[in-house]
């Protein structure tokens, strides 16, 4: 172990990690946070420290950082970060969940979350662990939060952001059979309450180099989504509102015969578009949308969705063929009236259709030929609509 004064020295905010604001008086607030050091050897180092403000620009260290440390008995030294803090809706004690790791778990399955308790956000007392699943590795930036009867912890590993489902906030933790936000370019994601909603909080990662098939980096644009409740309490993505002054749902419609065949209807052509359509679900097939195509669709972006596989992805499109992009299931109802909203701004893409959502990246605009396609089914469909976002 370092020496303390080297510790301190050394500790830093890592502003890549999320952390926790909690207001502990009407003026005085508390900043929970990832501090961050390396050892000569070039070891990391993590623990949690904290500060104070009145106003929250301006922020004091405790003098005494760090207010919490990895067990060396049982916690890997390395992996101690992302605090999250709540009430104990019993106790009413102020309750920390930490990533870290175990000791003596498989080096790829020692991921969990740990736990620490307080009465005044002052004085930390370990608490053994939250949740050891051993089953993946890190669990970063967990969330924990209750709709009606479900509370629902959320955490990040593996390139994606999951979800876990309890009536007790303690577990046990159940698995829904859609456990995922999203695809592998989402991640990092938090909640918090927005007008009275439940809204979830993650980036869409940065390609570099900023094309096609670059390569995904930490970070990149903010992705926001309302949650709601299904009946089973399984979560999902909500739809954001249409503008106002747009038409509304069951207006004329079209229908695209492709019964026996691959038929396409335009759209206003564009680079950025920021629209949702109508539709109702065939009973098999495949359709969606393509966007900046050129005139042969040779080039551009496509959305499909699939009856049969119950699916939606988004995929690049190349002359020399199609590249898969992301994937996400999707519940698509034979008959259901239901809408396909699609923004695509720059090089983002956030899609979301029937309770499911998928975002990824699109480098190439030069071309604008937007339209609706299907194959092997015939499609109806409404005039598409201005999102309000």
């Amino acid at each position: 172990m370092e020496p303390e004064v080297e510790v301190r020295r050394k500790l830093l905010i890592a502003a890549r990690h999320p952390y926790t604001v909690v207001r502990r008086f009407v003026d005085s607030w508390v900043k929970i946070y990832t501090g961050r050091s390396f050892t000569p050897a070039g070891d990391r180092r993590e623990v949690v420290c904290e500060a104070t403000s009145t106003d929250l620009e301006q922020w004091t260290k405790r003098e005494d950082n760090p207010i919490l440390r990895p067990d060396a008995a049982t916690d890997q030294l390395d992996s101690f970060r992302d605090p999250y803090v709540y009430r104990d809706p019993v106790t009413g004690d102020f309750v920390m969940l930490v990533t870290t790791a175990q000791r003596d778990g498989l080096p790829r399955r020692s991921g969990a979350l740990a736990r620490a308790r307080s009465s005044d956000l002052i004085t930390w007392r370990r608490d053994g662990y939250f949740w050891a699943p051993g089953a993946t590795f890190d669990l970063e930036c967990a969330d924990l939060f209750r709709i009606g009867a479900w509370w629902y912890l959320i955490f990040s590993t593996a390139e994606r952001t999951h979800y876990r489902m309890s009536r007790d906030p303690d577990g046990p933790w159940l698995i829904p059979a859609d456990d995922l936000f999203d695809d592998h370019w989402f991640y990092a994601a938090k909640t918090a309450i927005v007008g009275g909603d439940r809204v979830l909080f993650g980036w869409l990662a940065d390609a570099e180099p900023p094309r096609d098939d670059g390569s995904r980096v930490w970070g990149g644009s903010l992705i926001s989504r309302r949650l709601s409740q299904a009946d089973d309490g399984s979560l999902r993505i909500a739809v954001a509102p249409a503008s106002p002054g747009t038409e509304p749902a069951g207006g004329h419609r079209t229908m695209l015969d492709a019964t026996n065949a691959f038929r396409t209807a335009p759209l206003a052509p564009a680079n950025d578009v920021a629209m949702e359509l109508p539709i109702t679900v065939p009973t098999h097939g495949r359709f969606g949308m393509m966007l900046r195509t050129d005139p042969a669709l040779s080039v551009g972006y496509r959305l499909s969705l699939d009856v049969g596989a119950q699916s939606m992805s988004w995929s690049v499109i190349t002359p020399r063929g199609e590249v898969l992009v992301a994937q996400r299931p999707c519940r698509l109802d034979p008959g259901e009236q239901t809408v396909m909203q699609v923004t695509v701004a720059d090089s983002v893409v956030d899609i979301i259709v029937a309770g499911s959502a998928l975002c990824a990246r699109a480098f190439d605009s030069r071309y604008q030929g937007s339209l609706v396609w299907a194959e092997n089914t015939d499609l109806s469909f409404g005039e598409p609509r201005n999102l309000d976002r």
